[in-house]
């Protein structure tokens, strides 16, 4: 039994775009944007835009649990545009932003989850990329060709199974994720047991400034494009290759530049994000990193270790201390940017190096364990993605399906003579 192929505007009861007008916390309505969707399909709600819209048209823009919100326009050289999530709520008088298109099932022959699941995996497998126009650096979304797209469509009860699959799959990621993220915070937390508050300095240490404990001048990375990655070659290190934890990613790039060798890293080197959204953040090279260079969105430092431990080091840029001074920083300017002499003023308190050494060896091996965490949670993406992909080739619900072939053969028909009366219509 062949599943049914066909057009994604044929499975939608409505497709339409939001809305926009002047920003008004007081007096506006919430618009959902891009800003608030999520890498896995939920929406953010943390930080709201309202704005004024036009009453006569509040009613018909107001989101229903369902919808599935798809990004049209916007996106980034590491996140192409074309990402989808899920609006779960009832009864939230939340609108959408005009970079935004809305997609409402008809569920008698398409399950809206279904389907969003099957846009999520259309994304995350890269085929959106064809359907992608750049017009001065911004993406967007050829829609009418997206319209277009085929989708696969199984009888309604297997729609149900896949679905049922799926979610429970995804719990499983977010709880993976969740936890994780509360690990992460374990190492803060011991750094402000042992030396208080860095902005409030209970312990009284000697305030110094960053630029006072390194051993030379800071430098600016190579200005240089990536390339493919040569095994014996150094690995070249952008802001986007460091994940939230300070570790690379698993996907290496190299760099055509003669003179790399003037970038090569070494220990208590520390890099920190000089300009754009991820300005202020941060990496400490670790020898068992490899050869590594960075680019010029970065700058280095290199640690002074008789005046500071590299760990403590990094680990300090980790605190509200600093991310308020990072805040502090891009706040000043249209565009965030920190350069090095500013980064040579970051004060903080200094405690003893023995101090610091002690808090290094603990925070290590806590360190240990949250790259194991890591390490499961890749592990558990990579299997949702590819339980994904067998989702929709049809062999995750195969032995259900030859269970099931009496009713799924009756569902099939009624799909075809409803889906023929809408083309023909």
């Amino acid at each position: 039994m062949e599943w049914i192929q066909t057009r994604l505007s044929y499975l939608l009861e409505k497709n339409d775009s939001g809305v926009w007008g002047p920003e008004d916390k007081n007096l506006g309505l919430s618009i959902l944007r891009s800003t608030n969707f999520t890498n896995e399909g939920s929406l953010d709600f943390s930080e709201i835009t309202y704005r004024i819209v036009d009453e006569r048209i509040v009613d018909d823009k107001t989101l229903k649990k369902g919808d599935i919100l798809l990004e049209r326009s916007g996106g980034s050289p590491t996140q192409p545009i074309g990402r989808v999530c899920y609006f779960e709520l009832e009864n939230q008088n939340h609108l959408f932003g005009n970079f935004i298109s809305r997609l409402r099932t008809i569920n008698k022959i398409c399950l809206s989850k279904f389907l969003f699941w099957y846009l999520f995996y259309f994304h995350k497998s890269g085929k959106t990329f064809p359907l992608i126009k750049k017009t001065t650096g911004i993406q967007n979304l050829n829609y009418k060709l997206y319209l277009n797209t085929l989708i696969p469509l199984p009888p309604l009860s297997e729609q149900r199974r896949i679905v049922e699959i799926l979610n429970q799959a995804d719990e499983i990621r977010k709880l993976r994720k969740q936890a994780n993220e509360k690990a992460e915070k374990i190492i803060p937390a011991l750094f402000y047991e042992m030396f208080g508050d860095p902005t409030l300095n209970p312990k009284k240490y000697k305030i110094v400034e960053l630029g006072s404990v390194t051993l030379d001048k800071p430098q600016y990375g190579i200005n240089a494009g990536s390339t493919n990655y040569l095994e014996g070659s150094p690995r070249y290190i952008r802001i986007t290759d460091v994940n939230n934890l300070g570790e690379l990613n698993d996907i290496k790039v190299g760099v055509d530049y003669p003179n790399w060798k003037d970038y090569l890293l070494k220990w208590s080197d520390i890099l920190f994000a000089r300009s754009g959204a991820t300005v202020g953040k941060t990496y400490l090279y670790k020898p068992e990193d490899g050869h590594c260079v960075f680019a010029g969105y970065m700058i280095k430092f290199s640690l002074d270790q008789n005046k500071i431990n590299p760990w403590f080091a990094f680990y300090l840029t980790k605190t509200s201390h600093y991310e308020n001074w990072v805040n502090s920083k891009r706040r000043a300017a249209a565009q965030p940017n920190i350069n090095s002499k500013e980064y040579s003023s970051f004060t903080f308190p200094l405690p003893d190096l023995d101090e610091q050494n002690y808090f290094a060896e603990k925070a290590l091996k806590v360190r240990s364990t949250l790259k194991s965490f890591s390490k499961s949670e890749l592990k558990i993406n990579s299997l949702f993605e590819l339980l994904l992909s067998k989702a929709f080739d049809g062999s995750l619900t195969a032995s259900w399906r030859e269970a099931n072939m009496k009713e799924l053969l009756k569902e099939i028909e009624e799909q075809k003579k409803y889906l023929e009366g809408k083309i023909n219509a």
